[in-house]
């Protein structure tokens, strides 16, 4: 017969390590009732959001993340969603907390059922350090060709047509191709994606060519194997030489997007809650056997369920050299001594290893203590970040002090904070300690400030400005910055200077020889017309617009040369510029011109190919009005042909003797 009294026990037990789960867990975990009101909050949410747990229970939900009034509408129609039965999430966001700084978080929301009664359950997970971790990750990888390779992330490079000319090793292991089998194909051939997210990185793509930023999307897409994926993916153009090219950073998030559908599952016991959460959570009694474990425990560490049901001890997992501080810490937990979380490498059953952070706490049983509940999360992925960073800084500065351009670190008060030392006495003459702790804008001409404060402000990326060498001189510098946050959270600039001296020299006799061209060219009684490939004009000299009839704002305009050429000339126009194009010798062309009031004149055309650098870039051309000689050529070949008419006609011998002969 049942015992009544063992089922109350079990269920009573139950609700207790509910409790416990709920008030030791790492994530925030907040129950709202009906009515949007807090019931009630894990200590867990009082250290992600400053507040006291007095102080949350019985307020409204929306209070909590101090929204705005136009942000509380949107707010309680999701929370009327949940109501109905809807799940919130997984969605990372962006809240305030209680000193109203910005921090991101992992949000999972749906109703739950305890005790007969219906809550809102709000699970967040501070997720802030891995989102400026990412972003790190982000920058480091645009330094180093070795990190690229080497990222977690798969990170592909497609050109305009979507070809794919680039991708690392984690693209192979994350969509099942081989770097052979898609390099040179296009992406969208491959059939990862569906017709519907192509059209949407289609879009994504023209609305980048204006200037937007493309938004990171996570979608889902199927393997080589036909298996599907979760992908975190975040496209962005760049700009190499005259080429667009696309890079796309894909980060597999199907163990994530599993855990946290899990975790939306889980309605009401502590058992549930426990199996979908994505650490691991061990049980274990006084002698150190594991009593329990959740179903993430056997994917992580590799053994079966079965093989945790017939009787493992914690230390199993633990490397020799930790074991002697994790019994240790048990023994104190046991106790009930205040432990910190502890760090360590866990053992998987095939021998490999990953770090760890654990959480413990006491498990009572009557008032009992009877074992201690670990909460295992897996930050391997988060040391190994943290190792590569150290590494790509290393590599950083090693770059930076043998760099040519001029480097240096300026705080927000625009105090030097560092430079690089070759370059910096090798250009501008100052050794570090002459320039270290000196305001920046001491070193830059007057004249200039403003520009360099622009390229601050407005984030613009490189501009012009005189920088004052050691000696008293200014040399011209092409000068750009990127915002960064130090590792205690402060905002610097990181500026790059690049010596152009040489350039500028370059240039201005690059114009006085251009602005000699123009001065000979509207000298000349011949027209000068340039055009470029799509035979769009591009200069005309100044007697142009005399021949022509156009004035000179209307050239600048955008004329076409076909719009001086006859409907029948057209073709053979179109031929010889392709000629000419293609950098053959074309020889001069005698044709009808069209004025604009419709008036037709004879030209002679004399064409030659425009190059910059070995690329031809258009065409020039040197018109010459030859009108009247057309008309005296065709006056003699009338009269020629009148003369031979007359002289076959005749019934006389006519004979054209030359003078000097008949003397």
């Amino acid at each position: 017969m049942p015992n009544p009294k063992k089922g109350v026990s079990e269920s009573i037990t139950l609700q207790d390590n509910y409790k416990l789960l709920f008030d030791k867990t790492p994530i925030s975990i907040t129950l709202l009732d009906l009515n949007g009101v807090i019931f009630d909050v894990n200590s867990s949410t009082e250290n992600l959001f400053g507040f006291k747990r007095e102080k949350l229970i019985g307020t409204n939900f929306t209070d909590l993340y101090t929204l705005s009034p136009k942000e509380k509408a949107p707010m309680n129609k999701i929370f009327a969603e949940l109501v109905k039965g809807s799940i919130f999430g997984p969605e990372d966001i962006q809240i305030y907390n209680k000193d109203k700084n910005f921090i991101w978080v992992n949000v999972i929301a749906c109703k739950i059922e305890i005790e007969k009664k219906i809550y809102i359950q709000v699970l967040t997970q501070d997720i802030n350090q891995r989102k400026l971790l990412e972003r790190r990750i982000e920058e480091s990888e645009m330094r180093y060709r070795g990190l690229y390779e080497s990222s977690p992330f798969a990170l592909t490079v497609t050109n305009s047509n979507g070809v794919v000319l680039d991708v690392n090793s984690a693209t192979e292991k994350i969509f099942g191709f081989k770097k052979s089998e898609v390099i040179g194909k296009k992406y969208f051939d491959l059939g990862i994606f569906s017709p519907e997210q192509v059209e949407r990185f289609k879009k994504d793509y023209k609305e980048a060519l204006k200037g937007k930023k493309i938004n990171p999307m996570e979608i889902q897409i199927k393997r080589k194997d036909g298996t599907i994926a979760w992908l975190s993916v975040q496209n962005s153009l760049k700009k190499i030489g005259n080429e667009i090219l696309i890079e796309c950073i894909a980060q597999d998030i199907t163990e994530r997007k599993t855990a946290e559908q899990e975790l939306i599952k889980s309605e009401e016991k502590y058992r549930n809650l426990a199996d979908s959460l994505p650490e691991v959570i061990f049980e274990i009694d006084l002698s150190y056997n594991i009593t329990y474990t959740n179903s993430i425990a056997s994917k992580i560490f590799g053994y079966s369920n079965e093989e945790f049901k017939k009787g493992m001890k914690i230390f199993q997992f633990v490397e020799f050299d930790d074991k002697e501080l994790a019994l240790k810490q048990t023994q104190q937990i046991f106790r009930g001594e205040y432990v910190k979380p502890l760090v360590l490498k866990l053992k998987r059953k095939d021998g490999t290893f990953f770090f760890s952070n654990i959480h413990a706490s006491r498990i009572f049983k009557h008032k009992k203590v009877v074992g201690v509940r670990c909460i295992i999360h897996d930050i391997t992925e988060m040391k190994t970040t943290q190792e590569k960073i150290k590494e790509s800084e290393e590599k950083y500065r090693l770059l930076a002090e043998n760099a040519n351009d001029l480097i240096t670190v300026v705080n927000s008060d625009f105090k030097i904070e560092y430079v690089n030392q070759e370059a910096h006495q090798r250009i501008m003459g100052y050794s570090p300690e002459e320039i270290l702790n000196h305001n920046a804008m001491d070193f830059v001409h007057p004249k200039d400030r403003d520009t360099i404060l622009k390229t601050f402000n407005q984030r613009v990326d490189f501009v012009e400005a005189r920088i004052k060498h050691k000696d008293g001189h200014y040399v011209w510098t092409e000068t750009g910055g990127k915002f960064f946050n130090d590792k205690s959270g402060k905002t610097k600039v990181l500026t790059f200077s690049r010596d152009i001296s040489e350039r500028k020299e370059t240039a201005q006799r690059l114009i006085e020889s251009q602005k000699k061209y123009k001065e000979l060219a509207n000298s000349l009684p011949e027209v000068i017309f340039e055009i470029d490939l799509k035979f769009k004009l591009v200069y005309t000299n100044a007697i142009a617009s005399k021949i022509f009839g156009y004035s000179h704002e209307e050239f600048k305009k955008g004329l076409n040369v076909f719009d001086f050429i006859l409907e029948e000339d057209r073709d053979e126009v179109i031929r010889n510029l392709s000629l000419i194009f293609r950098g053959k010798t074309v020889d001069p062309l005698i044709m009808q011109l069209k004025k604009k009031d419709g008036t037709i004149f004879y030209g002679s055309l004399n064409a030659t190919p425009i190059y910059k650098g070995t690329t031809i870039i258009g065409m020039r051309s040197v018109i010459h009005d030859v009108t009247e000689m057309v008309k005296v050529e065709e006056r003699i070949k009338e009269s020629e042909e009148q003369f031979r008419t007359i002289a076959e006609q005749s019934l006389m011998g006519i004979s054209i003797i030359q003078e000097e002969r008949v003397k």
